[in-house]
């Protein structure tokens, strides 16, 4: 039971940090999407 409610405290703080990080503004998903798949070919 104490393992669950960890799990549930952890998943709260995380959202909660989310919900308290800024907003990124002029994000460009597709750009960002084709930086991430070259590092991964670059990287392995």
């Amino acid at each position: 039971m104490e393992n669950e409610e960890s799990k549930v405290i952890a998943l709260r703080n995380a959202i909660q940090e989310g919900l308290n990080s800024p907003l990124v503004e002029d994000f460009d998903f597709d750009e960002n999407l084709k930086k991430l798949k070259a590092e991964k070919i670059k990287n392995g």
